[in-house]
């Protein structure tokens, strides 16, 4: 019986062999900047590193900047590096005689206003969007969590409220007996005056 020979490897098939590995080594890093933003847009992006947060209130104290949230996330896409070159160039342009202007072009823009836009231009809009668009949800979800505390404290005051309501009820019945009396009694001091003006008229008559 024959044995069956294995089809020799052609040179081309060879190649396509050798540049696979590299391939796939290429692919996480072409995905990288993809799935940073994804993350950042599902909210999966983890705690800053310490020297990533210290650098985010640095630029906010330095900035007089209150959004320390969206400096977070433009500071989780952008690296410690880019990100004191930012707060650097930030400081740049707030110091220039020009500034960048609001859309309006009725003002300067405040230096943390330059910050952000700074970074829209490095990150590009529609990546910068998408980190607006988390800051925006985080603060419906933070004013969902606010009402929601304070729901327990509403109910809490509402039996002090309804048995507050039995005493007023019960005070009504009182007030309004004592209506009748006031009204006999100043209908009395009436016919009293009338009689006693009376007794005078007739003796000087």
């Amino acid at each position: 019986m024959s044995e069956t020979k294995a089809p020799e490897e052609t040179p081309a098939a060879a190649a396509a062999a050798a540049e696979a590995p590299a391939a796939e080594a290429k692919a996480p890093e072409a995905t990288k900047g993809t799935k940073r933003v994804a993350a950042a847009e599902a909210g999966d992006e983890g705690a800053l590193s310490p020297e990533l947060e210290a650098l985010k209130k640095r630029i906010c104290e330095e900035l007089e900047e209150s959004n320390a949230f969206l400096v977070q996330l433009i500071l989780e896409q952008v690296g410690l590096e880019d990100g004191e070159k930012l707060l650097a160039k930030t400081h740049e342009v707030v110091k220039s005689e020009e500034g960048i202007k609001t859309a309006d072009g009725e003002r300067r823009k405040t230096p943390g206003g330059v910050y952000f836009h700074l970074a829209r231009d490095q990150l590009g809009a529609g990546k910068f969007n998408v980190l607006t668009h988390r800051v925006r949800k985080q603060r419906r979800l933070d004013k969902k969590s606010a009402e929601e505390a304070a729901k327990p404290a509403e109910e809490a005051a509402k039996p002090a409220e309804e048995t507050a309501k039995p005493a007023e009820e019960a005070a009504k019945p009182a007030e309004d007996e004592t209506k009748p009396a006031a009204a006999e009694e100043a209908a009395a001091d009436a016919a009293a005056g009338a009689t006693a003006s009376k007794d005078e008229e007739e003796k000087k008559a």
